[in-house]
């Protein structure tokens, strides 16, 4: 960068971009992954956040700013492109990578007086989802200050792919390989960090609804900028009571009789209402894409119903249930055919 005021300095900027590139990527997988993979590291060596592998992921962070910053002046631009998105990348890896020495340390602190909640991985994996999180709504309300499209996009696929990596494999995967944990229901760090989850992108959704500048950046990524992330909401609402549930009957099954049975009816009388809450918001919002997804959730809990939980009733038990759901089913489909029309006329003459 010294010789931007030389010649042919449009060809020297390329160059140095190329190194400071090359310098993060040796950074991050030769100084931190390689090393953590080696059987000799301990997370005990260097202090948590005052050491040099921090120090260089801020270090370059600060270079790739200063780098920004002359090729914006050269250009005579106040925009400084991906550079903003790129520094908070590196010190989100940064961050990342401190965090696994300080869960690391506390685990080698207290090795014989306490017994983990979870697998030391899912730990790992639980905060940085939520930092990746609060990284990306961090990245959100900056971009949206400073009507920064890169940083706008960033912070948003942020917040995305931590919450697909919630739904996915903090909660399905850790399910299906490690089994229920014995946490606290409801105060343990699996459900709190959903709960942020859900509470970042709803802020997120109402600045997009409320930023005209932030809908329009976000329309270079997806043509669906609200769609996803409250679809996200859903599903993760219906996740967050269903875990809970479950990990209640899991762990209390000694206590209850036909702990199994009572789990599966206790996830079927939630998903219903969870389903009919679904369709109560999209009427009240006049969003056809929630009334169907609240329609196709109960069809969903039907189905269970039918296939699961009634699979060790008696057969005259099983019918006079069938009667009933059956009945249930007929007044909800007359009362939507009915009310849809006359609920959505009125919303629509109100706008």
């Amino acid at each position: 960068l010294a010789f931007q005021k030389a010649g042919r300095r449009q060809l020297y900027c390329e160059q140095a971009q190329l190194v400071l590139v090359a310098v993060t990527c040796k950074w991050l997988i030769g100084d931190e992954l390689v090393r953590r993979l080696d059987p000799t590291w301990s997370p005990t060596s260097v202090l948590p956040v005052l050491n040099g592998q921090m120090a260089m992921a801020v270090a370059i962070a600060a270079c790739i700013w200063w780098a920004a910053r002359l090729r914006s002046a050269d250009r005579g631009a106040s925009q400084t492109g991906w550079a903003p998105a790129g520094l908070g990348l590196v010190l989100i890896c940064g961050l990342v990578f401190e965090t696994d020495r300080i869960i690391g340390r506390w685990e080698l602190a207290h090795a014989t007086s306490w017994k983990p909640t979870w697998p030391p991985l899912q730990t790992r994996m639980l905060w940085w989802t939520f930092l990746s999180a609060a990284s990306g709504l961090l990245m959100l309300l900056i971009g949206r200050r400073r009507t920064h499209r890169p940083l706008i996009e960033t912070g948003t696929v942020l917040m995305i792919a931590a919450a697909l990596f919630w739904l996915a494999i903090d909660t399905v995967g850790w399910r299906v390989v490690a089994g229920t944990a014995a946490a606290w229901l409801v105060l343990n760090q699996q459900f709190l960090i959903g709960v942020f989850l859900v509470l970042a992108l709803s802020l997120a959704v109402r600045l997009i609804r409320v930023t005209p500048a932030l809908r329009a950046a976000l329309l270079h990524v997806t043509p669906h900028p609200v769609g996803i992330p409250l679809a996200l909401i859903a599903i993760m609402g219906l996740w967050l009571g269903s875990l809970e549930i479950d990990r209640f009957f899991a762990h209390a099954g000694s206590q209850i009789e036909r702990a199994a049975m009572a789990r599966q009816t206790g996830l079927s009388i939630y998903w219903g209402l969870y389903g009919i809450a679904l369709v109560a918001v999209g009427f009240a919002r006049t969003s056809r894409w929630s009334r169907y997804g609240g329609l196709a959730l109960l069809g969903l809990t039907l189905g269970k119903v039918l296939l699961v939980d009634m699979a060790e009733i008696r057969s005259v038990y099983r019918v006079l249930s069938l009667l009933g759901l059956g009945l249930l089913f007929v007044i909800t489909s007359i009362t939507y055919t009915k009310l849809a029309p006359v609920l959505l006329g009125e919303a629509s003459g109100k706008r």
